[in-house]
């Protein structure tokens, strides 16, 4: 038994010394003097103090270390070498490296080196990462991440991709521009008009001698991912997650059309195998499959025909694979739209508490509404958050499968002119759907700045 104990103790000192090696991140809104003021709180009241105190002497120890060597991150700097903080355990942050990438060849900038840190226990997929080796230098190495912590900490000459995260990390509660995301992806698909990274022949090769056991040869897929709360086992925040089971007249428009659906994610997701049994083998629960990989998972998502997903990590990978995407129940309006001319979006509904009305268009783009909130605050603020329902998604899939190649309409072209500069949507390439701007726009030829504030065409 203590022998047992021992050896589990001891499975966890490499997690925990990259743990605490690791260049600490300060987001806008989680700075690190908030960080700190988080971990005094919680050692206060007993949430785990030992490792609350640890964590606290970390971000002590590592913020004096960066300052201390300014002059040297500095001269580092001048040398053309950039040192750039992403969160690699969270798949959806690797955008973040490619938008910073092509902005950097957008603008023609030559540097010396990039540095990146990373992990092989936490990565959230490591086959992904690889394919960046040729632009970026990833730090694994514990010694050498900690010797390197001042030129990812110091707060005033470190380099970040947070500028493109920007509703992710608090917001922007003023008009001024803050994410300029789409602005560098729709910039960088025009002038080079292919991805970033690719995979060459012989991975599409392996690709597809590895998913022919559940996807015949030659046949169009659909990579889909719904989110819920296995993977980050999170029961608190849930205004992003969906339930892939009301997915199922749009899977079943699909495979009549032709398609094959192959369900992204890892086991924590729901099972599906109901689903699987009455849609026949034109679905793949790939996620509960035995043939689950860091590899494929990046096959599928860069082979597929279309992207269909909602607001999750895993969206980064049609925008760096520059595949076209569908999303549904998307939290929130004011950042679901795509990054490619022709992706639709339909976004969750938010309704009034006290009479179940729908808050209008123009309500959900602006503060409060179009900050990430989550359901406790939204109700004490006297809302309710609505899933799309199974006849909204087949509608949005439907719209997308059979007019993506179409012009904007008129009330698209209307819903996009209310997003303001500080929404993170700003300029976006992609669209809202038409079925869900029937529930809240009225068709109309009058200007949005004439339309009546607060209009709503369905108001229950």
């Amino acid at each position: 038994m203590h022998d047992r104990r021992a050896m589990k103790i001891l499975s966890r000192i490499p997690r925990i010394v990259d743990r605490l090696v690791s260049p600490i991140q300060a987001y806008r809104n989680l700075s690190l003097a908030t960080q700190n003021k988080a971990l005094l709180h919680n050692i206060r009241r007993g949430a785990k103090p030992g490792v609350s105190a640890a964590l606290l002497l970390r971000n002590i120890v590592q913020w004096l270390y960066a300052v201390a060597l300014t002059p040297v991150v500095g001269l580092a700097r001048i040398a053309g070498l950039r040192f750039l903080m992403v969160d690699l355990s969270q798949i959806g942050s690797v955008m973040w490296i490619d938008l910073y990438l092509r902005e950097m060849k957008l603008n023609g900038k030559r540097t010396r080196a990039i540095f990146v840190c990373r992990s092989r226990l936490f990565d959230a997929n490591a086959y992904l990462l690889d394919l960046y080796r040729s632009y970026v230098v990833f730090i694994s190495n514990p010694a050498l991440k900690f010797l390197c912590i001042p030129f990812f900490v110091n707060p005033w000459l470190r380099d970040d991709a947070f500028r493109f995260d920007a509703p992710f990390v608090g917001g922007a509660k003023s008009e001024s521009r803050v994410s300029f995301g789409y602005q560098v992806c729709s910039n960088y698909n025009r002038e080079f008009d292919r991805p970033l990274i690719e995979l060459n022949e012989e991975e599409l090769r392996r690709g597809r001698a590895e998913t022919a056991q559940f996807l015949p040869p030659g046949r169009r897929f659909v990579a889909v991912h719904v989110r819920d709360s296995g993977f980050y086992n999170d029961t608190r925040r849930t205004t992003r997650n969906a339930d892939i089971r009301s997915y199922e007249p749009a899977f079943r428009y699909l495979i009549e059309s032709g398609f094959f659906i192959i369900r992204l994610g890892d086991p924590s997701t729901v099972r599906i195998d109901d689903m699987v049994a009455r849609c026949g083998p034109g679905l793949v629960d790939y996620a509960h499959s035995p043939a689950r990989s860091a590899f494929l998972d990046i096959y599928l998502a860069a082979s597929c025909e279309f992207f269909l997903g909602c607001n999750s990590g895993v969206l980064a990978l049609p925008v760096i694979f520059n595949k076209p995407a569908c999303f549904v129940n998307f939290y929130n309006a004011s950042t679901c739209l795509g990054y490619r001319p022709g992706d639709l979006s339909t976004f969750k509904k938010i309704r009034n508490t006290a009479d179940a009305s729908l808050v209008s268009f123009e309500d959900m783009l602006r503060p409060p509404l179009s900050e990430n909130i989550q359901l406790a605050e939204l109700r004490t603020l006297g809302f309710d958050l609505e899933d799309n329902s199974p006849e909204e998604i087949l509608e949005t899939v439907r719209e997308f499968v059979e007019t993506r190649t179409t012009r904007p309409s008129r009330r698209q072209k209307e819903a996009k002119a209310l997003i303001s500069s500080g929404r993170h949507s700003f300029k976006a390439d992609g669209d809202f759907s038409e079925t869900i701007l029937r529930r809240y726009l009225a068709a109309s030829d009058a200007p949005p700045s004439e339309r009546r504030p607060g209009k709503v065409a369905a108001g229950r």
